[in-house]
């Protein structure tokens, strides 16, 4: 476990960049940028554009695996492996054509409450029913939780009780979150021992979340945004 670990960025589509891009894409002095396709998820969606992960992979002879969720849906690609892709006829099909339209925002808030946070379950799950693939692979799984809306107790149970920016679900679902974590690296350790692991949390809580005055320095907000769960488990 690294302690007092800081995130590049403070959103999720700046940080999932980085690390596809495997750049530091936005520094301090660069010019504002209005289209936000140029990063995660749009990026992925893109035609012709190169993913310089994804092309290290392959000059790596490694397959890239993809298990997402509702902010990061995994559409098929000869470029990775789906896991979770939906059979939704929207996002299959005319996800790619109304990308530049308000349309794909519509159906993410539509299905956000009905879609599963948990991507490591259906890692787990997949594993399970397919065993390791028998070629170096990179699974790279965005798991939502700790993400409002709070969906689970810190058991992991289901619940409806947390809403908004509740600290109290914040902490639920971080605490569930850390069980998530342990689960899946006892899995791990006994199907493949030699795994190479990284947890990286892409950014930490709003200063919403903790309730932090409006008239709190923005250094300090930023702060507590670039806080992050980073952990790396290595042979």
């Amino acid at each position: 476990y690294i302690d007092k670990s800081q995130s590049s960025y403070s959103g999720t589509f700046l940080t999932l960049a980085s690390i596809i891009l495997i750049d530091y894409h936005q520094k301090p002095n660069s010019p504002r940028f209005v289209d936000y396709n140029n990063f995660y998820p749009g990026m992925m969606y893109k035609m012709h554009t190169e993913l310089p992960l994804i092309s290290y992979l392959k000059k790596a002879n490694s397959s890239f695996i993809w298990s997402g969720n509702i902010k990061g849906i995994c559409i098929p690609s000869n470029k990775w492996s789906c896991i979770n892709s939906t059979n939704d006829f929207f996002t299959r099909n005319l996800f790619k054509f109304y990308l530049s339209t308000a349309l794909p925002k519509i159906h993410q808030r539509f299905h956000r409450y009905t879609e599963s946070q948990d991507s490591i379950d259906k890692f787990l799950t997949y594993i399970d029913k397919n065993g390791l693939p028998k070629t170096p692979f990179f699974a790279f799984i965005h798991h939502l939780s700790p993400h409002g809306p709070y969906l689970v107790t810190d058991e992991c149970e289901p619940t409806n009780y947390f809403k908004g920016d509740s600290i109290e679900g914040y902490k639920a679902s971080y605490h569930c979150a850390l069980k998530k974590v342990k689960i899946f690296m006892e899995k791990i350790n006994s199907i493949d021992p030699e795994a190479i692991v990284i947890f990286q949390a892409d950014h930490g809580p709003s200063w919403k979340s903790l309730n932090l005055e409006a008239t709190e320095k923005e250094e300090q907000k930023l702060q507590l945004r670039g806080r992050i769960f980073n952990a790396i488990k290595a042979p």
